[in-house]
C-alpha cells in the first residue's frame, strides 16, 4: 500500500482468539520454539511473547502450547473482515488480526476520520461478538483501529502508548 491517508483495524491476541482458546486458561500459541502469543492467564505467570517454549512451561505447568498457523489465523480473520465490506472493498489484510484500507473515499463518505474509525471499531466488535459467540469482549483483545498519514503511522496510532499488550 502506498503513502496515502489509511486506517489499520487491528485485533490484539489475534492467534490465540482463532485457536479458540478459553481466555481463562493457561495457553500460549507457539512458531519455531518461540512464545508468539499467550492468554491473559499465561501472562499472569510469566508466559510472554518471545520466551522459549521450555521456559514457558517452567513458568507454568498446566500451559497448553498451541502451533502458530498462518493458513488459520487469516481463515478466521476473513470472518472479521467480511464485516467490513459495506464500508469499502478495498481492505488489505496483511497478517491474521491486522487489515488496512485507504481512507479517501470512505472518509468523506462517513463524515471524517473520526467517524470512520468509530464505525470500523463497532462493527469488528459486533463481529467479533458474533465469532466468539460472547457479550462482552475483554479489554485486551478490543479492536484497536488507527488513521495516519501512512501505513507505518496508523499501525502506531492504533496502540496507545499505555495500551497493555
Amino acid at each position: 500500500m502506498t503513502d496515502a491517508r489509511t486506517l489499520v483495524l487491528v485485533i490484539p491476541h489475534w492467534s490465540v482468539i482463532a485457536a479458540g482458546v478459553a481466555y481463562n486458561c493457561p495457553a500460549a500459541v507457539t512458531h519455531m520454539n518461540r512464545v508468539v502469543d499467550a492468554t491473559p492467564a499465561a501472562v499472569e505467570q510469566g508466559v510472554v511473547a518471545g520466551i522459549r517454549r521450555r521456559e514457558a512451561q517452567r513458568l507454568c505447568p498446566d500451559l497448553e502450547m498451541i502451533d502458530d498457523d498462518e493458513a488459520r489465523n487469516a481463515r478466521k480473520f476473513h470472518l472479521i473482515v467480511a464485516a467490513l465490506e459495506s464500508i469499502t472493498p478495498r481492505v488489505e489484510v496483511s497478517t491474521g488480526g491486522w487489515c488496512s484500507f485507504p481512507t479517501r473515499g470512505p472518509s468523506r463518505y462517513f463524515g471524517g476520520d473520526e467517524t470512520l474509525a468509530q464505525l470500523v471499531a463497532e462493527r469488528a466488535l459486533e463481529a467479533l461478538r458474533n465469532t466468539l459467540g460472547v457479550a462482552e469482549i475483554p479489554r485486551v483483545i478490543r479492536p484497536r483501529v488507527g488513521v495516519a498519514d501512512s501505513h507505518f503511522t496508523a499501525c502506531l496510532a492504533a496502540f496507545p502508548k499505555n495500551f497493555p499488550l
